[in-house]
């Protein structure tokens, strides 16, 4: 793309195109190395998987979701290090783009495809979308929180405060640090003054 000499802003039509591009390109080129490397699992990988060879709706030291993912999973490719690691790569994926859709909607698309890229290429997330551990799982439900508390609180519309109460349970199954987000939203609330809303 070229930028307009005769604005402030770059041209370009297909932020959200370009951001789906480079999350599906970085993500298929994380399935595709989580698949030739040699790595056996770690402790904490294995502990999973054996978890998710008997589902619950808990286990001694993590919510369920982690060994649901791997349930899944494993129940279509096997049981192999690469397939037990497939969720990490993909909720990773998934939280690029709604990264993107946080990104426009608090600034414009091509601050979204920005955060995208950001996000995707963080060292942090490198790593963590090629180990499957909870934390893939917490960001994902916790960007998307994010983006439903927004969208509620502006429009006041029940149907937001539904899905964000489906969002905000199903973080709480993926990573107890999920509760948090209570407290960023209490504080968001005082500091814009608009607890009445947010409570009710």
């Amino acid at each position: 793309f070229m930028p307009d000499l005769h604005s402030n802003t770059v041209t370009h039509p297909g932020w959200g195109r370009l951001a789906l591009s480079v999350t599906l390109a970085v993500t298929i080129l994380r399935v595709l190395v989580i698949y030739a490397t040699p790595l056996p699992l770690f402790f904490d990988e294995a502990q999973y998987w054996v978890w998710a060879q008997d589902l619950a709706f808990g286990y001694y030291s993590k919510p369920p979701m982690i060994a649901w993912a791997i349930a899944a999973t494993t129940s279509v490719c096997g049981d192999g290090a690469g397939c037990v690691r497939l969720s990490a790569p993909l909720f990773h994926g998934a939280t690029a783009f709604v990264v993107f859709l946080l990104g426009r909607h608090f600034y414009d698309a091509q601050t979204g495809f920005w955060a995208t890229v950001t996000y995707i290429v963080l060292p942090g997330v490198s790593l963590s979308a090629v180990v499957v551990s909870t934390d893939a799982f917490l960001l994902f439900f916790w960007a998307c929180a994010l983006f439903v508390y927004t969208r509620a609180e502006q429009t006041d519309d029940h149907r937001w405060w539904a899905l964000l109460g489906v969002v905000l349970g199903l973080g709480l199954l993926s990573k107890y640090a999920m509760i948090f987000f209570f407290l960023c939203m209490a504080v968001d609330a005082a500091w814009r003054k608009s607890a009445p809303t947010v409570w009710r």
